[in-house]
């Protein structure tokens, strides 16, 4: 992939937002353009920003997964959504992405969530989402 992927994260853990920045940021293909803690300070950035990519964290104290991903979808229709959750694969995964996620990655495995992100965008890119 030539161009870095941007991504905003989307995270309410402080120690998970930092490891998700420290660990992203070392990696060429990605370029980390905004961190949300809430759904609020999300919504702003998605709607000032064009990112390739959102990693969205479902356990938000003031918005529900599902809202933002319906919020993505109305006002990003391009971007990728990869869902980074405590949740099992097996319990919320299929869900969300039938109902239009890119991915899902169960944390903390930042390593795979890299990969997912640069995947999820490159078949977007292709037009093969």
């Amino acid at each position: 992939m030539s161009d870095p992927v941007s991504v905003i994260l989307v995270e309410d853990s402080l120690p998970m937002r930092q490891l998700l920045v420290a660990y992203l940021e070392r990696q060429d293909e990605v370029r980390v353009v905004g961190v949300a803690e809430t759904g609020e300070e999300f919504r702003a950035l998605i709607d000032e920003q064009a990112p390739d990519a959102v990693v969205l964290d479902l356990g938000l104290p003031d918005s529900r997964g599902l809202d933002l991903l319906l919020h993505i979808q109305a006002t990003s229709p391009s971007t990728a959504v990869v869902v980074f959750s405590g949740d099992s694969v097996s319990r919320r995964g299929g869900a969300m992405t039938m109902l239009g996620a890119d991915a899902f990655v169960e944390k903390p495995d930042v390593q795979l969530l890299h990969r997912t992100i640069v995947d999820a965008v490159a078949r977007r890119r292709r037009g093969t989402h």
